[in-house]
C-alpha cells in the first residue's frame, strides 16, 4: 500500500493577515516551509499548516524581536498615506525611529505642557467660558470629567480642551472639589459662564428617538417570534427583556405611535444639527426654536389658532389645555424655560436679519442684555448709554442687504460681527464679545468623549490620555497635522521631555518611598495595638483564673479531694497566662522602643 504523505502547502492569502504579514514570507520554491524575517528563519510547515506559523509566532524568542521592531517604528507608520509624501521630504525623516517609550514622554512632557501654556496664555487676561461634563470611561473604570474653555481667539470663538480629572464618585460636592482643583492655575474672575448639563440642545435626544424607530424595522418579526413562544412552538426565554417586547409587540398601536415619534425626530433633527457646531449661536436661538415648536404644535393646534401664534411669549401663554383649540399637549418643562428665558431672548439683538427687520426691537433687547450684563457685574451701569448710542449708529452705517446676506449657517456670526464692530466701535464690542462668548450647549463636550474612544488604551495612565488629548485637539484646530507650527518654543520644551520625565520619575518613587514607610508606621502601630489588646485579655483571663483559691477551700471544708484537681488544673493555666503575658509585655516593650 503506498505511503500517504501527510506535508500541507503555504497559502498565499495567510500574507494578507493584518498580523502576520509584518514578519511572514513565503519561501521561493519550497512550500513546504515558510520565513521569519524578525528571526531570519526558515521553518517547515509538516503536517500543522498555518498552526506552526502561530506557534512559532508564540516563541518568546520571537515576540521579543517583535517587541523590539515595534519599539523602532519608523515615522511612516505614524501618517497617513495622503500626508506622506509631503511629510517625509528628506532622508532624515524617511529614517528616523522613535521608540515606544520615548514618543510616550516626549508627548506627555515634551509637547502637552507647551500646549497647555500656549492654551493658558489665551484666557490669561480676557473672559472665558468654563465647559465641564462627566461620563464612566469603561476602559480605566473609572468617571473622567472633562474640562473646555471656550474664548475668544483672534477674530473668532473656540472651544478647546483643557484638562482632565479621573474621580470615583460623582456626586455634586465631588465634582465641585475636582471642578477647582482642574481649574486652580486658572484666574477665576475672567469666569464668564459655567457651562454644564441642563436644558440645552443635545443630539442624544435624537439619538435616543431614533433608536426606538429602530423597533419598527423588526416588529413584524418580533411578532412572529413572541407568537411562536406562546404558541410553544418555542421555548420561553423567561427574562425581563423578552417580558418588555412582548409587551410592546401586544399593543396594536405600536407602529401608529412609532411612526408618529419617527415624524418628530425628522422634525427636530435640523434643530439638533444646526446646534452641534462651536460658532456664536445664541442670537438666532429663540427664532429656530420657536419655528421648530410651531412646527410641532400645529399638528395639534388648529391652523387659524396657530397661525396667530408670532413670537416665543404668545406660544409660551398658550393654555394646551383648552380643547377649543385642538386637545391636550404637553410642551415640557425645558422648553417653556427656553421660551421664557429673558436673557436668551435679549440676545437676539445681535441676529442680523433681526436688526435689519426691526432696529428698534433690536434696541429695546439690548438694553436688556445690558442690564444682564450690569447685574452680573460685568459692565458698569454708568457706560451702558454709551453702548447703545454706538449700536444705533451700527444699525444705520450697516446697510441692510449686508445684513440679510448673512447665512447662519454657512456664514460665522463671531466673524461678521468681528469685521462689523470691533474697530469702530470697541465700547460696544466690549458687550457683544461677552455675549457671542456664551455657550448653548454640550456638543463640544459629547464629541470629546467620542475621542476617547480613538485614543484611550488598556493600562493607560491619566497624564498619557490628558497629553494625547491635548495634541489631538491642537492638531484638529490647526486643520491637521502638516499645518502644526513648530516654534522654538515648542523644541525647547521637547527637549526638555527628558528631564521633566526623570524629575517625575524620581518624584514618584519618593513618593512610593513615603508611602511604604507610612505603611510600614502604620503596620507598625497596628501590631503595638494588637500586643496591647493581647495584654489586656490576657491579664482578664488570669483574674478569672483565680478561682482555683475557691476550689482549694471547698476542698478543706467538704474533703471531697475532686475540687484539689480542679484548683490545681485552674492553677496551672493561670501560670501559663501570665508566662505568656511576660513574653507579650517584652514584646510589646520592644517595639515601643523602635
Amino acid at each position: 500500500m503506498p505511503k500517504t504523505s501527510n506535508k500541507t502547502y503555504f497559502d498565499e492569502l495567510w500574507l494578507k493577515d493584518e498580523r502576520l504579514g509584518q514578519w511572514l514570507q513565503q519561501v521561493p520554491k519550497d512550500r513546504t516551509c515558510f520565513r521569519c524575517k524578525l528571526c531570519s528563519k526558515v521553518l517547515k510547515l509538516s503536517n500543522m499548516g498555518i498552526e506552526a506559523i502561530k506557534s512559532h509566532e508564540s516563541n518568546a524568542k520571537h515576540r521579543g524581536l517583535a517587541a523590539v521592531a515595534v519599539a523602532a517604528a519608523p515615522i511612516q507608520s505614524f501618517l497617513q498615506p495622503s500626508t506622506l509624501s509631503s511629510a517625509l521630504d528628506s532622508e532624515v525623516a524617511k529614517n528616523f525611529s522613535c521608540s515606544e517609550s520615548k514618543a510616550r514622554y516626549m508627548a506627555t512632557f515634551g509637547l502637552a505642557p507647551y500646549l497647555l501654556e500656549l492654551l493658558m496664555e489665551k484666557v490669561k487676561d480676557d473672559c472665558f467660558v468654563l465647559l465641564f461634563d462627566e461620563s464612566l470611561i469603561k476602559k480605566v473604570q473609572q468617571k473622567q470629567l472633562d474640562i473646555y474653555l471656550r474664548f475668544w481667539n483672534g477674530n473668532e470663538v473656540q472651544s478647546r480642551y483643557f484638562t482632565s480629572i479621573f474621580m470615583g464618585h460623582a456626586r455634586a460636592v465631588d465634582i465641585e472639589e475636582d471642578l477647582k482643583k482642574g481649574i486652580e492655575s486658572l484666574h477665576k474672575a475672567n469666569l464668564l459662564q459655567l457651562s454644564m448639563d441642563g436644558p440645552n440642545v443635545k443630539w442624544k435626544v435624537f439619538e435616543d428617538l431614533q433608536s426606538e424607530i429602530q423597533f419598527l424595522e423588526v416588529l413584524p418579526d418580533l411578532r412572529k417570534y413572541t407568537l411562536f413562544v406562546m404558541e410553544k412552538k418555542l421555548s420561553d426565554p423567561h427574562t425581563k427583556s423578552f417580558d418588555t417586547v412582548k409587551s410592546g409587540c401586544q399593543d396594536l398601536l405600536a407602529e401608529a405611535k412609532l411612526n408618529f415619534a419617527l415624524t418628530l425626530a425628522k422634525q427636530v433633527q435640523p434643530f439638533l444639527t444646526k446646534y452641534q457646531s462651536d460658532s456664536p449661536l445664541l442670537p438666532f436661538l429663540v427664532s429656530d426654536l420657536l419655528e421648530m415648536l410651531n412646527s410641532i404644535v400645529s399638528k395639534f393646534l388648529t391652523a387659524e389658532f396657530a397661525a396667530q401664534l408670532k413670537t416665543c411669549t404668545q406660544l409660551s401663554k398658550v393654555d394646551l389645555r383648552n380643547r377649543s383649540y385642538h386637545k391636550q399637549v404637553d410642551l415640557g418643562f425645558s422648553a417653556e424655560m427656553y421660551l421664557q428665558s429673558a436673557e436668551f431672548s435679549s440676545i437676539s439683538c445681535l441676529d442680523p436679519h433681526f436688526i435689519a427687520q426691526s432696529p428698534d426691537a433690536c434696541k429695546t433687547l439690548l438694553t436688556r442684555m445690558l442690564k444682564s450684563l450690569v447685574d452680573a457685574k460685568r459692565l458698569q451701569g454708568s457706560v451702558c448709554d454709551e453702548f447703545l448710542q454706538q449700536f444705533e449708529h451700527f444699525m444705520r452705517s450697516v446697510l441692510s442687504s449686508e445684513l440679510l446676506q448673512f447665512k447662519p449657517g454657512q456664514d460665522r456670526l463671531d466673524i461678521f460681527l468681528h469685521d462689523k464692530i470691533c474697530t469702530p466701535y470697541p465700547k460696544l464690542w466690549m458687550a457683544v464679545r461677552m455675549a457671542l462668548l456664551l455657550s448653548h450647549g454640550q456638543a463640544t463636550i459629547e464629541r470629546g468623549f467620542s475621542v476617547n474612544k480613538e485614543v484611550v488604551i488598556e493600562n493607560q495612565q491619566t497624564k498619557s490620555l490628558i497629553a494625547r488629548r491635548l495634541i489631538k485637539d491642537h492638531i484638529i484646530q490647526a486643520g491637521g497635522i502638516l499645518q502644526v507650527s513648530i516654534t522654538k518654543q515648542m523644541m525647547i520644551s521637547v527637549r526638555s521631555a527628558r528631564s521633566r520625565y526623570s524629575q517625575y520619575l524620581a518624584d514618584k518613587k519618593e513618593c512610593e518611598v513615603k508611602e511604604r514607610a507610612q505603611m510600614k508606621r502604620k503596620a507598625e502601630l497596628d501590631a503595638i495595638e494588637e500586643l496591647r489588646m493581647k495584654t489586656k485579655r490576657l491579664k482578664s483571663d488570669i483574674d478569672a483564673l483565680h478561682i482555683s483559691v475557691k476550689y482549694a477551700e471547698k476542698c478543706e471544708t467538704t474533703g471531697d479531694l475532686t475540687y484539689i484537681a480542679k484548683s490545681n488544673s485552674l492553677r496551672r493555666t493561670a501560670d501559663e497566662k501570665e508566662e505568656e503575658l511576660k513574653k507579650v509585655n517584652e514584646e510589646l516593650d520592644a517595639k515601643i522602643e523602635k
